[in-house]
């Protein structure tokens, strides 16, 4: 897979049977030798079965997934925004609140520009 056919890599998270999904910010920079990645910044915070009998999720912990993420240097993000992420259909518990969407997104631009995490290259060592 690679970028010419127009295919990117996710990195949603791994599960080792908590009810905490986490993110090894290594494979983002494996992945991306085949193929861009995007990190799927909301689905990353859940927590499957951690409501019992549903998903739950830590929705205050999408701004840290995303930042790392960007110094990192994913070509793209993937987040579940809401307006009101307590009363959404699916997936409220890892929503991102719509009113703080934009604030991050400038926070994140910030980092990007700062980190040129495109450019992080594994050294051969």
């Amino acid at each position: 897979i690679n970028a010419e056919y127009g295919v990117f890599v996710c990195e949603r998270g791994n599960s080792f049977g908590y009810t905490d999904l986490v993110v090894d910010f290594r494979n983002l920079v494996a992945m991306r030798e085949g193929a861009p990645v995007v990190q799927d910044v909301t689905h990353s915070v859940q927590q499957p079965g951690g409501l019992g009998d549903s998903t739950g999720g830590l929705r205050q912990y999408v701004p840290t997934i995303a930042r790392a993420a960007v110094a990192v240097g994913v070509r793209g993000l993937f987040f579940e925004v809401h307006d009101d992420p307590k009363n959404a259909l699916s997936d409220g518990p890892n929503c991102w609140p719509l009113q703080h969407f934009e604030e991050l997104l400038m926070e994140l631009k910030a980092i990007a520009n700062a980190t040129k995490g495109m450019a992080n290259v594994i050294p051969q060592i």
